[in-house]
């Protein structure tokens, strides 16, 4: 629901500014800002005078240049590394959280569990319904429809009930980084990581730095 928020607070203002979000950038700058008005006002102002006249579709890139780094968006990061399949900037996100005193457990629901969730879903789509991940996102909204419907009853949703077709789409683009059975064991040590930190003496720590490794590294 915060996400959601966020995503519109963002794309209201833009609109005012005659500003529009590249899709990937908007999750990017909602991750980053949240959907604090005048926080969301004040970097779009910044994003505004940088693009100028010439261009006013704001990319990924602007965000990742001129919106400063945030726990929301380190959390962001670390979810879209896990995706990348990129276990050192995963590591590196996961170290800068911890030393902000964010908790194991909460990072395990905030960001990786989450991932895992996304991308199996989109797993379980592609191998067990043969959803088509064509490059173009028209064409993967199309290839949505063609689902029957008991397929779609695990597509995600925004709070309106509608469905979150961009996110899922590149949901389904990652999974592709993942067999199933590698996720389904992602899923078991997310569990197994969940346990060991709130049951055992283990440092939390070096648990999630473990699960970072056995969910990364490849079968």
């Amino acid at each position: 629901d915060e996400d959601e928020a966020a995503r519109q607070a963002a794309t209201a203002a833009a609109r005012e500014r005659k500003l529009k979000f590249h899709p990937d950038a908007l999750e990017r700058f909602a991750a980053y800002v949240g959907s604090d008005t005048r926080q969301v006002l004040n970097e779009l102002d910044k994003i505004d005078t940088y693009l100028g006249d010439e261009r006013r579709e704001i990319r990924e890139e602007d965000i990742a240049l001129l919106v400063p780094e945030t726990r929301r968006g380190i959390i962001f990061e670390l979810g879209n590394c896990l995706a990348r399949r990129n276990l050192q900037s995963a590591s590196n996100c996961l170290q800068k959280l911890l030393a902000q005193g964010e908790e194991p457990v909460g990072l395990l629901y905030a960001a990786i569990m989450p991932t895992i969730q996304r991308m199996t879903s989109a797993a379980v789509l592609i191998e067990e319904y043969g959803l088509r991940v064509p490059p173009s996102y028209p064409a993967f909204q199309s290839a949505l429809e063609q689902l029957p419907e008991e397929a779609k009853e695990i597509l995600p949703r925004k709070k309106d009930g509608t469905l979150n077709a961009y996110g899922f789409y590149m949901s389904a683009q990652e999974a592709k980084r993942f067999k199933v059975r590698e996720l389904a064991d992602a899923t078991i040590a997310c569990a197994e990581a969940t346990t060991s930190i709130m049951s055992t003496g283990s440092d939390p720590a070096l648990i999630l730095q473990q699960l970072l490794v056995r969910i990364l590294t490849p079968r």
